[in-house]
């Protein structure tokens, strides 16, 4: 069982990769290696601010995943248009599936799977091949 709520204290930090700091890609980071799931590259220098690496190092990972369905520990990649533009993580919280993300304007937080997905036009889950079927 991951403790979530010790991520709702790290402020976002553009770049972070550590709890003094995190951007959206260092928190999946940091809880996909909690969960004891398969590493991804860093991506160090990609940020919001350079969507065009972000948008490559996206297509440059992407293909360690699966495309599917919401399960725990599947990431959420939101698109504007095709263009990648954020991403947070599947959780489960209370029996139910939810996605924690952070950015600038609020920090890490989590919504249940419905709220997130109102709050963004196309959101495409990607799974780590090993992870099993949601029943």
């Amino acid at each position: 069982m991951i403790e979530l709520e010790k991520y709702l204290k790290v402020p976002y930090l553009t770049g972070g990769r550590t709890m003094e700091g995190l951007d959206c890609w260092g928190l999946v980071l940091l809880i996909r290696a909690e969960m004891g799931l398969m590493s991804m590259p860093d991506f160090g220098a990609v940020t919001r601010e350079t969507v065009h690496r972000m948008q490559k190092a996206f297509t440059d990972g992407a293909y360690l995943l699966d495309r599917g369905e919401p399960v725990a520990g599947a990431i959420a990649a939101v698109f504007k248009g095709s263009v990648f533009v954020h991403v947070g993580l599947v959780v489960e919280i209370e029996g139910r599936l939810a996605v924690i993300e952070t950015n600038p304007s609020g920090g890490v937080r989590w919504s249940f799977l419905t709220r997130f997905l109102s709050k963004y036009y196309k959101v495409v889950f990607y799974r780590d091949r090993s992870l099993p079927e949601q029943a």
